[in-house]
């Protein structure tokens, strides 16, 4: 999970120094929103990493966000995991937060991106099972993605796929200004489970669940569409 993208032109920026560009207020109740997503969280009792090196051993969490527009993504987002812990920023409450054990957040800025666009990563080195909530918070209109890849803990009863791996998407979301979309996000160490994301609440109408699909690679991907009303 610790893959590192080498670009002559890349740029890294610290995803959490970012939360004071905006400090407007957010319209949304964040608390009851936070309580909302997080009901009924299943949470395992499972070691957390020490390391970077723990991630061949306890899997991995990987999730890219952007817009297709240049310069900074128009979205931030804020990752909570099945203990409470965060990671990520919201330029809404000017907050930042990095209390999982192991991970990072950056903005990566690349010529060869569409159009000069910069992309959000977030890396969780031996993620949690259980449920996620993922919060995409709008700074300016825009159409935005998330792109999550998982990685499980080693299958110690197939040599030839020692990880499984799965992937999940959201696509063609729209948002503006002060908009905040909640989704879940379902994760297990184990090798025989894959990622899926659902859509948990927005400060809009609610929105059909995210289905997943299965490809014969033993990933699945999910795909959230709508357009400005």
């Amino acid at each position: 999970m610790s893959d590192r993208v080498i670009r002559r032109s890349l740029t890294l920026i610290t995803l959490f120094v970012l939360a004071g560009r905006s400090p407007a207020l957010s319209n949304i109740n964040v608390l009851h929103a936070h309580s909302k997503a997080l009901q009924n969280r299943e949470v395992h009792d499972e070691p957390d990493p020490d390391a970077w090196r723990d991630c061949r051993e306890f899997g991995g969490l990987k999730l890219i966000f952007g817009t297709e527009t240049r310069g900074l993504p128009n979205v931030a987002v804020v990752l909570t995991d099945p203990r409470g812990r965060r990671i990520g920023f919201d330029p809404f409450q000017n907050r930042s937060w990095d209390e999982l054990p192991v991970a990072q957040g950056f903005i990566a800025c690349d010529n060869s991106y569409v159009g000069g666009s910069c992309r959000g990563v977030v890396q969780e080195c031996g993620p949690l099972s259980g449920t996620y909530k993922l919060e995409v918070i709008g700074r300016k209109a825009s159409i935005y993605y998330v792109e999550v890849s998982a990685r499980s803990k080693p299958n110690k009863l197939s040599e030839s796929l020692p990880h499984s791996l799965s992937e999940a998407h959201i696509g063609d979301a729209f948002t503006y200004s002060g908009h905040r979309d909640i989704f879940v996000l379902n994760y297990s160490r184990d090798a025989d489970r894959r990622i899926t994301i659902e859509t948990q609440s927005t400060n809009e109408a609610q929105h059909p669940p995210v289905n997943s699909q299965d490809s014969g690679t033993n990933q699945g991907a999910a795909r959230s569409n709508r357009s400005p009303n």
